[in-house]
């Protein structure tokens, strides 16, 4: 069976985002490929993209886990740069936070950034996400003036600041 958009939808609508990931064949610039909704949506519209960004993240992957380069490629070279832009660009949201700091790159992934702010000064806003993020700087030595900006840091809250220094 082939994928649709009103299968994504229904599965977003649904949060089965594990089956968003299901390969099935499709028509992709005439030949047949297995492709994941992830890969068949990237040639659809930026709105969908920005729904399986949510979906895509809260499950702790990247573009790069579940976009085959060709894929990516041809996206690019057909125009669909918009919509490959929406896909990659991080939604911070506890969730998203809470999926991507268990990577191995969780370091290397929350420096990205998404409309605007990146992972490590998103999880300042919470106590809770200022305690996870606090522990991976620590396990990994890395210099907070690096990764947070400092008018963000001055306006974080006290207890949220405290538990980023794992006190």
């Amino acid at each position: 069976m082939q994928w649709s958009i009103c299968d994504v939808l229904c599965l977003l609508e649904k949060k089965e985002y594990v089956n968003l990931c299901e390969k099935r064949l499709c028509k992709l610039d005439g030949k047949d490929f297995y492709l994941n909704s992830f890969e068949y949506c990237v040639f659809s519209t930026t709105n969908i993209c920005q729904k399986l960004s949510y979906a895509l993240h809260s499950m702790g992957f990247v573009c790069d886990d579940v976009l085959a380069p060709f894929v990516s490629h041809l996206a690019s070279v057909k125009g669909f740069n918009e919509q490959l832009q929406e896909l990659n660009t991080i939604p911070w949201t506890n969730t998203t936070l809470l999926a991507l700091v268990k990577r191995p790159d969780a370091s290397r992934v929350l420096r990205l950034y998404g409309k605007g702010i990146n992972g490590f000064e998103f999880a300042l806003h919470d106590p809770h996400l200022s305690k996870c993020v606090g522990k991976l700087i620590y396990a990994e030595h890395l210099q907070i003036r690096n990764l947070i900006s400092y008018n963000i840091f001055c306006t974080a809250p006290k207890e949220c600041i405290k538990r980023l220094f794992c006190m």
